[in-house]
């Protein structure tokens, strides 16, 4: 007698190793969403800084301000830097979002 298709055992053994290799690529797509997504958050805070920076770089006398922008809180600080007796002041400008930091420096007329 001729019996033809597959046993029970062969199927047990192909489900398992389909489902090893769908678990497989799940984790490796779930770990590039994760890395995707703090890569477009670094990004959007880098915006946010460089915006807030451009906004204040132009104030005759910079103060520390706070804010938000597109949804994301920024924090202004302002430092005088100023090395000693000189025609200008030199302000250092820094923003933080969201864990990150960008500083500037501005010299202005005294």
């Amino acid at each position: 007698m001729n019996r033809r298709g597959f046993t029970l055992m062969e199927v047990l053994v192909a489900v398992i190793v389909m489902a090893l290799v769908l678990g497989g690529l799940m984790a490796l797509v779930g770990g590039q969403l994760r890395l995707l997504r703090r890569a477009m958050d670094r990004a959007v805070a880098d915006h946010v800084i460089e915006q807030v920076l451009n906004l204040h770089m132009g104030d005759d006398d910079p103060e520390p301000a706070e804010g938000q922008w597109e949804g994301h809180p920024w924090k202004l600080s302002v430092r005088d830097v100023t090395p000693g007796d000189g025609p200008l002041k030199l302000y250092e400008l820094c923003v933080e979002v969201e864990g990150k930091r960008g500083c500037v420096r501005v010299a202005r007329p005294r």
